[in-house]
């Protein structure tokens, strides 16, 4: 279960780094997906 949620989540995260993001830096962040969705929110709008 939470199969489908997994890969749409690992999707974003492609389309994510596809825009060249620094990971290195997201992982010095202690919540860096929850910074990650806040930024990607911010994206769409």
């Amino acid at each position: 279960q939470g199969s489908k949620a997994e890969e749409k989540s690992s999707k974003a995260l492609m389309a994510i780094d596809g825009m060249g993001w620094d990971w290195s830096y997201m992982e010095n962040e202690k919540d860096h997906a929850l910074v990650a969705v806040k930024r990607l929110l911010q994206n769409l709008h």
